[in-house]
């Protein structure tokens, strides 16, 4: 789901009142740290993959510069709520692959592992196993890739893989 108009316009008014983020770099790497995806080299807002949980995550970044003039304690409730609720639907979603024999207990750990060891530079923290210690932008690749591998996995054996989320 892409941002919203507003939501893109409350970005860019916040991003404005922040003398730092005017740097077209720094934007970048904010940007990134939140898993927005990259258009032809360029971060894009507008991606179908950006959802609510994007969005909280750019203003909880947005909100711990001073002059953003933003309450960082909602933002950061905010960020933490949407990363709450990425665990559970991961965890739900790992449980039913595991039940239906796509992977075996443990492959989710294994998993993480191997993405977090792929951290950006500029992410001082060493690999976890954890799906506990991954804040909301570290969750969606790794909820990404989980599901691609899932659904190979579905397909290489015959099967349907199970919906990630609510779904049936």
């Amino acid at each position: 789901m892409a941002f919203t108009r507003r939501q893109i316009g409350y970005i860019n008014a916040v991003r404005k009142r922040i003398y730092a983020l005017r740097d077209d770099h720094l934007w970048r790497v904010v940007l990134l740290q939140t898993g927005c995806h990259r258009k032809d080299g360029v971060p894009s807002l507008a991606h179908p993959r950006n959802g609510h949980e994007a969005f909280e995550t750019i203003m909880h970044r947005l909100s711990m510069y001073e002059e953003s003039g933003e309450d960082e304690a909602k933002w950061a409730h905010k960020a933490t709520l949407a990363a709450t609720r990425m665990r559970r639907a991961l965890e739900a979603f790992y449980q039913k692959c595991v039940s239906m024999g796509l992977c075996k207990p443990g492959a989710l750990e294994g998993f993480v592992e191997r993405m977090t060891a792929r951290r950006p530079e500029y992410m001082d923290r060493p690999p976890t196993r954890e799906v506990a210690d991954l804040d909301a932008a570290e969750l969606i690749p790794v909820i990404e890739g989980f599901k691609a591998m899932m659904r190979r996995e579905a397909g290489r054996l015959g099967l349907t893989a199970p919906k990630f989320g609510g779904g049936a």
